[in-house]
This record gives structure tokens, sequence and C-alpha cells, in this order.
């Protein structure tokens, strides 16, 4: 392999110039979502804001040139209902950063998992983009273009495994991702026949 960044806070700081929205953009968002989102407590806030952006906002990706890896500005996604991995994460942690929710897009790897500590430091290593979130010391994963979802903080489930690169100029190294696990259902079936040819 050959990459152009010396280590992953090089490509976090890559991505944050792409990822920052301006004060300007942040009061256009704020004014747009109103009194929207209702709920008082910070977990149920967080399930309303994340249910709005996986449920109401469609996933559709026009991935060329610029927006190959820079996202939309937040307020013409909330309007338009509809982005990409990228459009939809920097919508979701921009409004919950609007109550004070800690929220940071990060790039993942759906295929590499834990293979990506094998590979060096680059922004063409992901493929994915998701939230972080972390709600006084609890850290969720979420994915926003996984639609009809369901949950709750407490049992939610995020289909990948590995690590990420928390899209902020402090990120140094990349971040084992804790709820890793998908929800399964078990099914018993019992057929009772009777006859031969029954």
């Amino acid at each position: 392999m050959v990459s152009n960044f010396a280590n992953w806070h090089e490509v976090a700081l890559w991505a944050n110039q792409y990822f920052t929205v301006s004060e300007n953009d942040r009061q256009k968002l704020k004014k747009l979502i109103g009194k929207r989102f209702k709920s008082t407590s910070k977990d149920s806030l967080a399930v309303e804001v994340i249910r709005f952006v996986q449920d109401e906002i469609r996933y559709l990706g026009f991935e060329s040139g610029l927006n190959s890896h820079k996202p939309h500005a937040p307020e013409k996604v909330f309007n338009q209902r509809f982005g990409d991995c990228k459009d939809k994460s920097l919508l979701l942690s921009s409004i919950l950063k609007l109550y004070a929710i800690d929220a940071w897009p990060m790039l993942v790897n759906t295929d590499l998992g834990h293979e990506i500590d094998n590979v060096l430091p680059s922004h063409t290593v992901f493929n994915h983009c998701v939230v972080q979130i972390n709600i006084d010391g609890k850290e969720i994963t979420v994915d926003p273009t996984c639609s009809n979802q369901g949950g709750d903080l407490d049992s939610y489930t995020f289909p990948f495994s590995g690590k990420g690169l928390i899209i902020r100029p402090n990120t140094k190294e990349l971040i084992e991702i804790k709820n890793a696990n998908c929800a399964e259902v078990d099914e018993e079936e019992f057929f009772k026949v009777d006859s031969i040819g029954g």
C-alpha cells in the first residue's frame, strides 16, 4: 500500500474539513427543526432524532465529484428528505448537537472489520459513514441508513463490527465499535403430519 497520510489523526483532520458545519448552517437547521422533537430526557430525545433520520430521510446517494467525500449541508438534506450515508450521518450528529448531545460522524469499513488495523491510514479505506453518540458516558454507534430499526438506546443494535474513525479534530486513532452485536430472532415451528401424504 501507498498513502499520503502518516497516521489516522491526519485522516481525521482531512475528513473534518468536509464535515464541519458553519454557524450559519447550524442556525438554519435549528430554525427548520423548530419544536419538532419534544422528548425531555436525552435518551428519549436521541431515539426520536435517530428515528426521524433513519425513517424519514431516504437513503439515496449521488456520489460524484466533491460529494463523493463531502456531505451536503444538513439543512439541505433535511429539506430534500434524502441523502447518502455521509449526508444522513452529518444531519443526525448536527441535530443531536443542537440538543447538547455529543455526536460525531464516524467512518467505517463494512467489509474489513478488524482487518482495518492491517492497512495504512487513508481516507480511501472507508466505505460507509455512521454516527458515534455519547450520552452521559454511554457510547452508542448508530447507522442512520438503517430504516425501521426500532429499539431503544439500551438495546440498540449496530450491524458491523470492527473499528471506526471519528471525524473530529482531536481524533488520534481508530476506535473499537462497542455495540456491534447483531439482534437475533429465534423461531420454532412444529408440524404434525397425521397421515402419509397428509
